[in-house]
């Protein structure tokens, strides 16, 4: 519930940078020029509003799974909430990989450009942190079937310091089954 207001927190300080811009304290008013088309800002403030939206999509997905807890999970798979948050969260890949694109193609040389680390961060998000967080979403839907452990069974080879501490109903892929 806190992570799921927290990211509603999250989308309305989105939404209010893409309506008024970057603009603190919160009560200052709105800069409402980068709305009109030659602004080279408006691109930033429409990346805003989805970046807003998909706050929205990610707390409603972790208050979805609070509320309802066993919601799609099967055998096999996870809670249905794990699947979509994944994808919620991998929609922010192309958000922080334009925005830091955008920094350093449009704003360049303008009264608008912003320091090197923000355009390093904006990557460092979309290809390393947001992967990462939407990779382990996804494998724990894949994983966290509601069967008894061990759900999976084991892949490639078994190495004898590993195998001897299998439990006895463990078999592998290749029909292995330890003594």
């Amino acid at each position: 519930v806190v992570r799921g207001c927290a990211s509603f927190v999250r989308m309305v300080v989105l939404f209010r940078t893409a309506s008024c811009g970057r603009v603190f304290p919160f009560w200052r008013e709105c800069i409402e020029d980068p709305w009109e088309i030659p602004d080279p800002r408006l691109i930033f403030r429409v990346i805003h509003v989805l970046g807003s939206l998909r706050q929205l999509l990610n707390g409603c997905s972790l208050l979805a799974q609070y509320r309802w807890p066993r919601d799609g999970a099967t055998k096999t798979r996870g809670h249905r909430q794990l699947y979509l948050r994944a994808r919620i969260r991998a929609a922010g890949i192309p958000l922080h990989f334009a925005r830091g694109l955008l920094k350093y193609v449009v704003l360049v040389n303008s009264r608008y450009e912003r320091a090197w680390i923000e355009g390093v961060t904006n990557f460092f998000r979309a290809l390393v942190l947001i992967p990462i967080s939407a990779w382990s979403l996804d494998r724990q839907w894949r994983t966290a079937g509601t069967d008894p452990v061990p759900r999976a069974t084991q892949r490639g080879p078994c190495f004898p310091r590993l195998c001897s501490k299998a439990p006895a109903h463990f078999d592998s892929v290749d029909g292995w089954t330890p003594g």
